[in-house]
């Protein structure tokens, strides 16, 4: 039997969704941390997407050989692949919920009430594969769906919904949630689907492979301008911020600024203050013993409240930490006040 060219697409974009998840696999594992659950999360969507890729050119060789013999186990790997399938849009929407409130705690309380669905999600290929209620393999291996998959279908995708819905109402009250872009991982979700949607052709793996990229990219990106050692940013990032503030992009207002008195305690003096510190702050090491928190917020009582807070906890702590705060007034430009109250490090330097 000769390839048909249906056929040859679907191998060359699975080919081509698999090659690009491999690499992007490869380079997570060597550059990003396994111990941060968005890294974790990453690393399972991509393992995911490797394994529906190969599910995917399989299938297409046993569409290609037509043999009935094997009709049974192109339904065992095709219900692989719905459960790789299922998985992914799970772990999209924790993915965004971990970006949203950056709370593993959170998740995994989360994850919990969801584990109902999750799991009926999982058994629904493994009941199918008795019953093809939903789809089935036809004599020359070809998957033919039922009308109920329709509703299946939609079941599943109430996860990446439910990721859109909470990604929007983040950014609707966050106006820093610019750091986080949801659509560079679903509008190539999104393109496959239609894609796969009208021309038959399997091309939502590619465009997950292509969004899933582009999350590593972003997490790449960030972790550059990571402190290591206290797991806040380090100088570097002041560039881009000062870029995002001279943008009209983040409306610098306020700035904490602490000193250690002690080196050698910036790991103990990260873990006591990064309990008090909201979401919507960022903190920076500036130098070896010293960081400031910056903040949006022009309220001059909450952020004394704040750096009386840090104080508290440094204290409590045993760390001798000296605070202080400053807050922009209505009349100054954001851009004036980061450059009158931050040294900012030149690249290299």
């Amino acid at each position: 039997m000769e390839f048909s060219a249906e056929m040859i697409i679907n191998i060359d974009l699975n080919a081509a969704a698999l090659l690009f998840m491999v690499g992007v696999l490869v380079m997570a594992l060597r550059t990003v941390s396994m111990q941060d659950m968005r890294s974790k999360l990453l690393i399972n969507l991509i393992v995911m997407a490797i394994l529906e890729a190969v599910c995917g050119l399989i299938l297409s060789l046993v569409d290609w050989t037509a043999h009935p013999d094997i009709t049974i186990i192109s339904s065992l790997i095709d219900m692989v692949l719905e459960i790789a399938l299922n998985l992914q849009l799970c772990c999209v929407f924790f993915y965004v919920m971990y970006e949203v409130y950056k709370s593993e705690d959170y998740v995994r309380r989360k994850f919990s009430k969801f584990l109902i669905p999750i799991v009926i999600l999982v058994c629904l290929p493994v009941v199918n594969l008795f019953t093809s209620f939903f789809w089935y393999v036809d004599a020359d291996g070809a998957v033919q769906y039922t009308f109920v998959y329709l509703a299946y279908n939609i079941f599943r995708y109430l996860f990446l919904v439910a990721a859109v819905i909470l990604y929007i109402r983040f950014k609707s009250r966050e106006k820093n949630a610019q750091r986080f872009n949801m659509w560079l991982l679903v509008i190539p979700m999104f393109l496959g689907t239609l894609a796969e949607a009208f021309t038959g052709y399997g091309a939502f793996i590619l465009g997950a492979a292509i969004g899933y990229t582009n999350l590593y990219m972003l997490i790449a990106n960030e972790m550059g301008y990571r402190d290591h050692e206290s797991g806040f940013y380090n100088p570097y990032y002041l560039s881009h911020l000062y870029k995002l503030v001279d943008n009209g992009k983040y409306q610098l207002s306020s700035i904490i600024t602490y000193q250690i008195a002690e080196e050698g305690e910036v790991g103990k003096f990260a873990d006591a203050i990064r309990s008090v510190l909201p979401d919507e702050c960022d903190t920076i090491r500036t130098d070896a013993d010293r960081f400031i928190t910056v903040s949006e917020s022009a309220d001059r009582g909450y952020i004394f409240m704040l750096s009386e807070d840090v104080a508290a906890m440094s204290e409590e702590a045993g760390l001798e930490v000296s605070v202080e705060s400053v807050t922009r007034n209505k009349k100054e430009i954001p851009a004036d006040f980061f450059i009158d109250h931050i040294r900012l490090r030149k690249q290299g330097g």
